[in-house]
């Protein structure tokens, strides 16, 4: 009897304070529950206020819409993941039918590379026998105790920024050559077990 007597009343206390609009419920550090028509201060609460409506229901749950958003954001990223998982499998399929052409592809692509890499590294060795003219110029010059013209200083800048840019770009390509295997290698793989399930 007490127990329907206690229930009365907290169900009226919720509805005379859920008439006035919105109604808020939180538990603080004690545990113990509240009803307010006014937002909690964030000290006073243990957990995020649910809002509640004219009849004393949820209408609102922070943690719970927090963990419902992540749900759906969670789902969308997997859906999204296999939606570009068959894109890739699709174009696997498409290019190759057998393994064997995943290597001749990656071969080719390396090939271009270091063909890349070798002009590059003559380029840089023409720069470099500028330079060294131009130093033996102003090893001269200096030996003679003249000023070194200041297009010969803009010249020799030049060329080092060139030697700097051609050194980068090599660098640049070889850690392309090593994106290419490991891709060739994971195309190869998952090929293998596309073509096995085909069978299957």
């Amino acid at each position: 009897m007490r127990k329907l007597i206690s229930a009365g009343i907290l169900f009226a206390l919720v509805a005379s304070v859920a008439s006035a609009g919105n109604t808020y419920k939180w538990v603080d550090e004690n545990g113990k529950v509240h009803y307010s028509d006014q937002p909690p201060l964030p000290q006073d609460t243990k957990s995020k206020p649910a809002e509640l409506n004219r009849g004393g229901v949820v209408v609102r749950n922070p943690e719970r819409q927090k963990a419902e958003q992540e749900a759906k954001v969670s789902q969308q990223s997997e859906e999204q993941r296999l939606k570009e998982q068959r894109r890739r499998d699709n174009a696997l399929l498409k290019t190759y039918t057998k393994p064997e052409e995943v290597d001749l592809v990656r071969d080719r692509a390396l090939e271009g590379i270091d063909a890349e890499i070798k002009a590059s590294q003559l380029g840089r060795k023409a720069v470099e026998e500028r330079l060294s003219k131009k130093a033996k110029q102003v090893a001269n010059l200096k030996g003679r105790n003249k000023p070194i013209p200041q297009d010969l200083q803009d010249d020799i800048q030049h060329d080092q920024d060139e030697m700097k840019r051609i050194d980068d770009l090599v660098k640049t390509r070889e850690q392309d050559k090593i994106v290419v295997r490991q891709k060739s290698e994971a195309d190869k793989a998952r090929l293998i077990e596309l073509l096995s399930g085909k069978k299957n």
